[in-house]
């Protein structure tokens, strides 16, 4: 059933919901992007219960779909992939939502980057029962600051940039 909510969803998203109501997160995927990870980060984000649209207005905003090169960060440590992974938390990331027994490279492999992104996505915004604007802070600046409410400026307009693209009203949920 799974399976098949999720094929149903890529096709709503590539030839009816998104073309047809405007979607402006769908719309920043550069033309030509390749179709299979477009389909991963669909499938991936229905997994974990979390809207496509959302992982793509993410997406634009961390890397605007570009995968190289890492960016450097104020503190001198590097973000990776399409989902900016932060180099310093990725053996973390790896330790926690990786399947055991795997190797991921998501530095270099756009699948593993994606995969290990959205699954981490997805804990914060469980963790903030929901709630998206908090789910984005907590991706941008770390849960512990966001639940203590220490949110700096910048990750306020990093999630207003995310949410100015994101329409909530097509997700229906994978239940």
């Amino acid at each position: 059933m799974k399976r098949f909510l999720i094929v149903l969803a890529l096709f709503m998203l590539t030839s009816l919901g998104c073309i047809a109501q405007g979607r402006r997160a769908w719309d920043t995927i550069p033309k030509g992007f390749d179709k299979k990870v477009i389909a991963f980060i669909v499938e991936e984000s229905l997994e974990n219960d979390i809207d496509p649209e959302l992982i793509f207005a993410l997406i634009n905003e961390e890397s605007e779909w570009k995968l190289l090169p890492p960016s450097k960060n104020r503190n001198g440590t590097y973000d990776y992939g399409l989902m900016r992974l932060n180099g310093a938390y990725i053996d973390e990331y790896i330790w926690r939502y990786g399947d055991k027994g795997r190797k991921y490279y998501p530095k270099t492999n756009i699948y593993d980057n994606i995969e290990l992104g959205i699954r981490h996505f997805a804990v914060l915004y469980r963790e903030c029962n929901g709630n998206a604007l908090l789910a984005l802070y907590s991706y941008n600046c770390g849960l512990t600051r966001t639940l203590e409410g220490r949110i700096p400026e910048s990750t306020r307009n990093y999630a207003m940039a995310i949410l100015t693209i994101y329409d909530p009203s097509f997700f229906i949920g994978t239940d």
